[in-house]
């Protein structure tokens, strides 16, 4: 009975180590670089530091496979998926198996554009101060509590990406579409917000010059703040929601979409092929065109 009790406590020990030992840290260092651009399922991470380098988590099975490299400037992680043996991807496969690992902690003393794909993650441990950034969000990639600081900022979030984030900035140049769900407080001089597809946007923040949109699809986005002029164009069956964000001015150049507005002194509209403008407080109305439109007043 003893001895089967010390073979059994054998196979569990030799069952633990054989699972722990399946992972592995790999460290590469790098030449120096400021963009990485992450695909696969990689949890990514960066840890200031005056050296570059990167420390690859995984499972010893894909280490083989593992993409890491700088070229121009921009280090590339991710994995090889078409040279991974069928073999190798049934070990995770199936109803007892685990799921692989895919983190990557990279070091570097500034990064200014990240680019994410596939179902890739990027958490940063503080707020990224830089004269310039660049976020670019495809596939099912997440970012979640960013918070910026730069003189200009580039969003992107498109397929089934996911964003939540705070901006500080001069210029915001940020774009949705196919599927994404963004949340973005901001404060800049200047907003240019594109969105197209179907996705779905929330802004809050405050403007102290123009907030353009650009809406298409069958986009949604919800605005509020305050702004001192907003500028709505586009076309399709998309909605902006911008009666929480005071303007003085609204020039609405639209055709298909519907667009509420919140402005005090005054409302130019250029409508036609079903749009459709709802309009709140007692501004000055200019009409450029009204074809097969509607303006309503709350």
């Amino acid at each position: 009975m003893i001895f089967k009790y010390l073979l059994l406590c054998i196979c569990f020990i030799s069952l633990g180590y054989s699972s722990w030992a399946q992972i592995r840290d790999v460290e590469h260092e790098l030449t120096s670089f400021n963009a990485v651009d992450i695909s696969g399922s990689f949890q990514a991470s960066i840890t200031y530091d005056k050296d570059y380098a990167a420390k690859i988590t995984i499972d010893d099975a894909l280490e083989p496979y593992v993409i890491c490299y700088v070229k121009g400037k921009t280090l590339f992680i991710g994995l090889d998926e078409k040279a991974v043996p069928k073999e190798t991807k049934k070990q995770f496969k199936g109803r007892n198996s685990t799921s692989p690992t895919y983190r990557v902690v990279i070091y570097a003393p500034e990064i200014v554009s990240v680019t994410l794909s596939d179902e890739a993650t990027f958490s940063f441990p503080r707020t990224v101060e830089v004269d310039s950034f660049t976020l670019s969000l495809s596939g099912s990639a997440q970012v979640q509590g960013l918070s910026v600081i730069s003189k200009s900022a580039h969003i992107e979030a498109v397929k089934k990406s996911n964003l939540i984030m705070n901006v500080k900035c001069d210029a915001l140049d940020f774009s949705t579409d196919g599927n994404a769900k963004s949340r973005v407080d901001f404060t800049a001089s200047s907003v240019q917000f594109n969105c197209a597809g179907s996705s779905d946007a929330v802004l809050n923040g405050t403007c102290s010059g123009t907030f353009a949109v650009n809406a298409s699809g069958s986009a949604k986005a919800l605005v509020s703040g305050k702004a001192d002029v907003l500028q709505a164009g586009g076309k399709g069956n998309a909605k902006v929601d911008a009666s929480a964000l005071p303007v003085k001015e609204a020039r609405m150049s639209i055709s298909g979409i519907a667009v509420t507005v919140n402005a005090s002194d005054q409302l130019e509209l250029d409508l036609s092929r079903g749009a459709s403008v709802t309009y709140s407080q007692d501004p000055k109305i200019k009409i450029v065109s009204i074809q097969n439109a509607s303006v309503t007043r709350e």
